[in-house]
């Protein structure tokens, strides 16, 4: 099984990496700034309903939110909405929780026409799913919250972000053909417009003429030469959102992070550290017995730099904790030797912010450079008792994997997967409808 699942991972047991959606960079909540009198403040609005939506906004308004990400000090939200008489109403404040958090708002019956909106304490709220009164709304990366693009300088305000293709310094290879492919799902009320900017053989600066941005796949070509230069593909429109970008034929992604990757879980009530990976489990029986290894490969650590340390179990069931050891940048292997007895070992990291870009346990990719992105979602994720299968038809069956590869849960013709009885952690879903496809998802 385990030769098996190694050549899964490496050819589908894997998903995107795209930049997080947060509050501040969506364009579905709005820019507010509310101090109460009881020290609570409020910075973004979500609308689910307006007087000039008529007789529907009497109607019950609902609003849901998958978040994978909560600032340190946690989040919250209240309700604010119009009564019988025009005035408004404030509700108490009510904290948000990693995972779906959700909220109906009961039906009136009085004449006059109502508002409900939602004010959230921060913009810093991480989310993957959004949807309001039933109908989920698009939540793809925005070019204004993805750092796959640059802020732009003495841009005169018309263009405001740019990626790169090609740099002088890149030699012959920025000679030849340069390619961005971008999938616009939204553009911003009024379009957004591209124009390609590029250094000529006298490596003077030359811009290219201002071009719409169409819904759907554009490719944005720049033509070979015989010289080295620079190119890059300037935008307007910060809210333009798009679902996949490839340079030069290959498929961009953002880097993961030790708080951002489902494969990392949280500590909690704990200062020093912050997130933690499991080798293996007392309940894994003997193979929690034999050598544990993590092979991390780091590209960036924050500033001051992080440290791991190795939490497991004895003989005795009793905690063990390790020193504490500073983390390098480039490949850092941490093994375990092996005992006679079963046993929990987990890696513990002290920062959030640490990036990286492959990683394994006990020698099974789990994550790679080379990620494809399967063309379905699972919602909600991460998930505790049921997930929904979204955007693929004909299933003709669903494998779940757990981390190690071992198949936990097989079913057929499937698109609601109770999954309450796996246990906690990384998963691994397979689609099969002719072809197969695999989304990882956590289970809380």
């Amino acid at each position: 099984m385990k030769k098996i699942f190694t050549f899964l991972v490496i050819t589908s047991f894997i998903c995107s990496i795209h930049s997080q959606n947060t509050i501040q960079n969506s364009s579905h909540f709005s820019v507010i700034d509310i101090s109460t009198n009881t020290g609570k403040t409020y910075t973004r609005l979500l609308t689910l309903t307006t007087t000039d939506d008529g007789n529907s906004s009497k109607e019950a308004q609902s609003f849901q939110i998958n978040i994978t990400k909560l600032p340190e000090n946690g989040a919250y939200y209240r309700i604010s909405k119009s009564n019988a008489n025009g005035s408004g109403f404030l509700s108490d404040p009510i904290d948000l929780a990693l995972g779906l958090n959700s909220k109906t708002i009961a039906a009136v019956t009085f004449d006059i026409n109502r508002y409900v909106k939602i004010q959230f304490s921060s913009a810093d709220i991480e989310f993957d799913a959004l949807t309001v009164n039933g109908d989920a709304l698009n939540v793809s990366n925005q070019l204004g919250g993805s750092n796959l693009f640059d802020d732009m300088t003495n841009n005169n305000n018309a263009f405001t972000r740019q990626i790169s293709l090609a740099k002088i310094s890149d030699g012959s290879s920025s000679q030849g053909l340069q390619k961005l492919d971008i999938n616009i799902t939204d553009l911003p009320e009024g379009g957004a417009n591209y124009r390609v900017y590029k250094t000529n053989a006298s490596g003077n600066d030359f811009f290219g003429p201002s071009t719409a941005l169409t819904l759907g796949k554009n490719t944005i070509s720049v033509t070979a030469v015989s010289f080295d230069r620079a190119v890059k593909i300037h935008f307007s429109g910060n809210n333009t959102v798009f679902s996949s970008v490839l340079a030069n034929g290959k498929e961009q992604f953002m880097p993961n992070t030790t708080g951002s990757s489902l494969l990392f879980d949280e500590i909690e009530n704990n200062d020093t550290w912050k997130r933690y990976i499991s080798l293996a489990k007392i309940s894994d029986g003997s193979s929690s017995q034999g050598l544990q290894k993590l092979d991390i490969n780091i590209t960036d650590l924050p500033e001051g730099g992080a440290n791991y340390r190795v939490y497991k179990t004895n003989a005795s069931g009793n905690d063990f904790f390790g020193p504490s050891t500073a983390l390098t940048l480039g490949e850092n292997t941490i093994s375990v030797s092996a005992v006679s007895f079963n046993r929990a070992v987990k890696i513990q990291f002290s920062k959030t912010d640490i990036k990286f870009n492959a990683i394994s346990v006990n020698d099974i990719t789990l994550e790679s450079d080379n990620i494809i992105e399967s063309n379905f979602e699972i919602f909600p994720n991460p998930a505790s008792d049921k997930i929904s299968i979204i955007g693929i038809e004909n299933i003709k069956s669903v494998k779940i994997f757990n981390s190690l590869g071992a198949l936990v849960k097989h079913t057929k013709n499937a698109t609601n997967i109770d999954v309450s009885e796996l246990s906690r952690g990384v998963h691994f879903l397979q689609v099969d409808n002719g072809n197969l496809m695999t989304r990882k998802f956590m289970k809380k």
